[in-house]
């Protein structure tokens, strides 16, 4: 049986981890300033591993529509959302996250999918055994957990500089209104997913070993663990104690349940 497929994600799980640690490190280790110019690189990664798990575990049809309904319908919410507001509430990008396309900058539908992809397969592993799941269901579970993930997330960008919010929100600083279109933008794409993915032809998962089922619950859990660290360093402590027990009980728990 072929072995590459597990190693090579493993391989490439245990890189994103380290290149995240240098990020969250290198100024108490005396290192170069890693600063926001690893944002990309780290994204990058965290893609490329999602998109390379769910092709082998799915197959490309099912793999490719996950990442075309995130990248399309994530971009399509920001583009309405700094229009008009609505979505989120009214905020801006700044210039520090690349090239954009109607305000939005193109590395934000990849991070939409980095992290779409492991916040299914931890509400998978988080729906009860032996009990079908419901599409409404599972997308609003899934949704949950990758809006968990934005309790710390947002607030460490704004405070590094990613983008501005234009009203003082009542979530250390961040509008309640953001986490409302959060919810709303991630139950949209993951309902239309489980609503399509029965047409489309999967396969068994092609040289992944066991315990592999459960990298993406490690993926999340190393992207949240960045982030809350990154965020204490920040003097943002009350976002990254409240995602603590938000992403890291429910990444944790789904990488507990994806191997039993």
């Amino acid at each position: 049986m072929r072995r590459w497929p597990s190693t090579t994600l493993r391989a490439w799980l245990a890189a994103y981890a380290m290149l995240t640690a240098y990020a969250v490190l290198a100024s108490a280790m005396g290192l170069p300033a890693a600063g926001a110019g690893i944002t990309a690189p780290l994204s990058l990664m965290a893609f490329a591993f999602a998109l390379l798990h769910a092709l082998l575990a799915w197959g490309a049809r099912r793999a490719l529509s996950l990442l075309g309904l995130t990248a399309v319908l994530s971009w399509a919410f920001e583009a309405v959302g700094l229009a008009t507001g609505w979505v989120y509430g009214p905020y801006h990008y700044m210039g520090l996250l690349g090239p954009k396309l109607m305000g939005v900058p193109l590395l934000i539908p990849i991070a939409w999918f980095m992290m779409s992809y492991p916040s299914l397969a931890i509400a998978r592993a988080l729906w009860p055994q032996g009990r079908k799941a419901p599409a409404a269901a599972l997308a609003g579970l899934a949704a949950a957990v990758m809006t968990a993930w934005d309790l710390v997330m947002d607030p460490m960008m704004v405070r590094i500089g990613f983008w501005v919010w234009e009203v003082e929100g009542a979530y250390f600083g961040v509008p309640i209104q953001n986490y409302i279109g959060w919810i709303l933008t991630t139950f949209v794409f993951f309902w239309l997913y489980l609503r399509v993915e029965p047409r489309l032809p999967g396969r068994a998962s092609v040289g992944l070993q066991t315990g592999d089922a459960g990298l993406p619950a490690l993926a999340y859990l190393t992207t949240w663990a960045g982030n809350a660290l990154a965020a204490v360093q920040l003097g943002l402590s009350g976002p990254a104690l409240a995602s603590l027990f938000s992403a890291g009980l429910l990444g944790w728990l789904g990488y507990l349940h994806s191997r039993s």
